[in-house]
């Protein structure tokens, strides 16, 4: 971008899904709203080191930033959801008195933030709001806030103290969860809600003070405390023991009592859970398997423990359960069941133990669309059908060398997955297993793989992308959709391709065909409005058949030369190819289909046709000698 450009409008590069990079410049005073949503294959944004931004609102998603100060304008009232996600490098934002909401993830992860402050005028601090941000050391809390969001300061582990003014009525879930440089903490008498493990493993605390009477929480809200502490409650002249489970004692137990769910166990299995109103379960050591549906659909679930013992989780064992944040699982586990964790929202992410089973079965996290990173154990021979499907925030998964299979939908729809290594003892790609992975810029299929199923990486965000020689047949949709792609080369060994295999591909324009290829699909690139030459087509002595409307809406076609064994050509092949100019090695050719040449203005020639031929092809008529 030139250094004339002052502003960078609302939507300005929306949608551009072939953009990898992009360069902004110090004259830049303003980037609008969603200004490079939908850029799905943007990977690095260059800024200068001091930005004033005045529209805040997810503006750069997944990408990488090179920013360490930020100044934030005074038109800004709202600093919008995941404004600075990753911004690793960021060590200081200056946020104005405009502002009156930092969103839900506004600072995620920002490890390198040391200091904010945050102005009188903020009134709510959402979810998530400077979750992990490991540097930050202290926080000045404004009076204005009357909400702290769940998970807002999670793992802020730098974190020494906390003030929270009179204003504020609420602590979310997890809000300080996890900072574990915490020593105390004042609560004021204006709270009345402590959310589940607000003050959890907040290793270093040994005092908190209520301005007023306790509000009701329960035994989470301190859990896993590094030692016994007080809680003093000066109101009423009455102190409370924490222990190193959070559990409370003295006066008022009842006050706090947490409810406790009801456990179904038979010969070592659970076989159902109610919880009762609890959030948390802890299963006892000595039960050995987690039956099918065991806890399906038990919204209210936010984390539960599973002892060592515990060698097999059933089917759906887990499914539906919203709130579930944290799960680890054993490192026995022999089966993880099929879709044992599908529609767990809240999982962020995941490490999966080696299974005795050797297998991953279908649908185990598909739907956790909040899930981020998963770790798979060597061993595993496939990954089951839609494993992953939905799993729109994954940015991480390793793909084990052991895996010989990847399942129809095992990645759709993965959103954010960017890089993923593919083993080289791969053996099969099903149908549509990366469909819909609009920031996969570049895969590399191994020479092992014989089989890519249909619509395989259709609507992907691939650039450039080979497919290999054991690959007998590229099926139908394989590659469709894939706006951003611009090279396709097929090794030697490649005999067919599918119906509609490149359709749609907006950037293609170059293709290089191996000479062992023998059949070209229909519709195989179809509304491709890039493509001008075929390279190599004329040479392949192979190939014979041709499907329909296998070059219709090619607008950039200049020429075409057939090879040698083609003797047919298909109805509407070539229909509104308005730049194709002559088709040569045509003079075998002894039949012509329905409309192959129609809306072709500037078609002169056809190599053994004569004018009168010419003519009547070009008004769609079929011919044959």
């Amino acid at each position: 971008i030139g250094n004339s450009v002052t502003s960078i409008g609302d939507y300005a590069f929306s949608g551009c899904s072939g953009l990898t990079s992009v360069t902004i410049p110090d004259s830049v005073a303003s980037i609008g709203v969603s200004a490079f949503e939908r850029c799905g294959a943007l990977r690095n944004v260059y800024v200068s080191q001091t930005v004033c931004f005045s529209t805040l609102d997810n503006i750069f998603p997944s990408a990488y930033w090179a920013i360490t100060s930020v100044e934030i304008s005074e038109s800004v009232t709202n600093i919008g959801n995941y404004a600075f996600e990753y911004c690793s490098g960021l060590t200081s934002v200056t946020i104005p008195d405009s502002v009156t909401s930092i969103g839900s993830g506004a600072f995620y992860e920002c490890s390198g933030l040391t200091n904010v402050t945050i102005p009188d005028s903020v009134t709510n601090i959402g979810n998530s709001a400077f979750y992990n941000c490991s540097g930050l050391t202290s926080v000045t809390i404004p009076d204005s806030v009357t909400n702290i969001g769940n998970s807002a300061f999670y793992n802020c582990s730098g974190l020494t103290s906390v003030t929270i003014p009179d204003s504020v009525t609420s602590i979310g879930d997890s809000a300080f969860e996890d900072c574990s440089s915490l020593t105390s903490v004042t609560i004021p008498d204006s709270v009345t809600s402590i959310g589940d493990s607000a003050f959890s493993r907040c290793g270093e605390l040994t005092s908190v003070t209520f301005c007023g009477d306790a509000p009701v929480m329960d035994y989470w809200v301190f859990y896993k405390v590094s030692q016994t502490f007080v809680a003093r409650i000066p109101s009423n002249n009455s102190t409370y023991e924490i222990d190193s489970n959070g559990r409370w004692n003295g006066l008022k137990v009842e006050y706090y009592k947490t409810p406790e769910p009801t456990l179904t166990i038979q010969d070592g299995v659970l076989k159902k859970v109610e919880l009762n109103g609890a959030s948390r379960v802890g299963i006892p050591d000595g039960v050995m398997s987690i039956a099918n549906y065991a806890f399906f659909g038990q919204a209210g679930l936010k984390s539960v423990t599973i002892p060592a013992s515990v060698t097999e989780i059933g089917v759906k064992a887990f499914k539906g359960c919203a709130n579930l944040a944290k799960v680890t699982l054993p490192a026995r586990l022999a089966t993880l069941g099929q879709a044992a964790f599908q529609d767990c929202v809240s999982l962020t992410e995941m490490d999966v133990p080696a299974l005795g089973d050797n297998y991953f079965w279908s649908s185990t996290f598909e739907g956790c669309t909040a899930l981020k990173r998963v770790s798979l154990p060597e061993g595993i021979t496939a990954i089951g059908t839609s494993s992953f499907a939905n799993c729109k925030a994954l940015v991480e998964v390793n793909i084990p060398k052991s895996v010989k299979n990847i399942k129809s939908f095992a990645f759709f729809s993965c959103e954010r997955l960017a890089d993923v290594e593919l083993p080289a003892g791969l053996v099969k790609i099903e149908q549509k297993a990366f469909k819909n992975c609009v920031s996969m810029t570049a895969i590399e299929i191994p020479s092992g793989v014989t089989s890519l199923g249909k619509a395989a990486f259709f609507n992907s965000g691939l650039v450039e992308a080979t497919v290999s020689g054991n690959i007998a047949k590229v099926d139908d949709y394989c590659f469709q959709k894939c706006a951003a792609l611009k090279k396709m080369t097929l090794s030697e060994g490649v005999k067919e391709t599918g119906a509609s295999v490149w359709a749609n591909d907006d950037a293609l324009e170059e293709v290089v065909f191996p000479k062992s290829l023998e059949k070209l699909g229909g519709y195989s690139f179809f509304r491709c409005p890039s493509l001008a030459t075929l390279w190599n087509f004329s040479s392949l002595s192979n190939l014979s058949s041709i499907g329909e409307k296998a070059f219709k809406h090619c607008t950039s076609l200049k020429t075409l030369t057939m090879p040698s064994q083609v003797t047919a050509l298909p109805k509407e092949m070539c229909n509104y190819c308005s730049s194709l100019e002559g088709v040569y090695g045509t003079e075998r050719v002894t039949s012509i289909g329905q409309s192959a040449f129609s809306n072709c203005p500037s078609l002169k020639s056809i190599a053994g046709l004569d004018a009168a031929a010419l003519a009547l092809v070009k008004c769609g008529r079929e011919y044959s000698k």
